[in-house]
């Protein structure tokens, strides 16, 4: 019997039915109808516009062991550097310490103050705009200033301006 027609023909359904069972468990029939469905493009433009809104990345002040650094887009700029103390005051853009920092409140400029050398007791006022790339010292009626360390305090209003007290 073996090699028959009607073994070939047993054999044939029982794949049959086990096609049917595998596909069922796979893919299931009731969803199958979901699987092919119309997608409007009126979501897909609202993923997309979501992902590009995402990747828009906001600017980070943060000090590390070179200096003071903004992080955007995974890369990092060197704002001022950290210098070891001496009693020479450090040039523009080296420090020994930083007296203070911040970010404006719509992230597009960093303020902070370097402290050129240990025993000065002032720092010297920047702002980096985050856009441009840019560092700005702070001029006052067009000459440049310094504040004491201890006795200034600046921050970002709600509007973005710089307020000085």
């Amino acid at each position: 019997m073996e090699g028959t027609r009607n073994e070939r023909v047993a054999i044939l359904i029982a794949a049959y039915v086990i096609g049917f069972i595998t596909s069922y468990i796979a893919f299931g029939l009731t969803q199958l109808s979901d699987k092919f469905v119309y997608v409007p493009t009126v979501q897909t433009a609202s993923v997309v516009s979501a992902t590009q809104s995402a990747s828009e990345s906001v600017a980070i002040p943060a000090i590390n062991k070179d200096g003071l650094v903004v992080v955007k887009d995974n890369e990092v700029r060197l704002l001022s550097a950290l210098a070891a103390p001496s009693d020479d005051v450090l040039p523009e853009g080296s420090h020994v310490s930083i007296a203070d920092y911040a970010l404006s409140p719509d992230g597009q400029h960093v303020y902070f103050c370097e402290v050129p050398a240990a025993d000065l007791g002032v720092c010297r006022p920047y702002i980096y705009d985050v856009a441009e790339d840019m560092l700005y010292p702070v001029l006052s009626d067009g000459q440049r200033v310094a504040f004491d360390t201890e006795g200034e305090t600046v921050y970002w209003s709600s509007d973005g301006t710089l307020v000085f007290e």
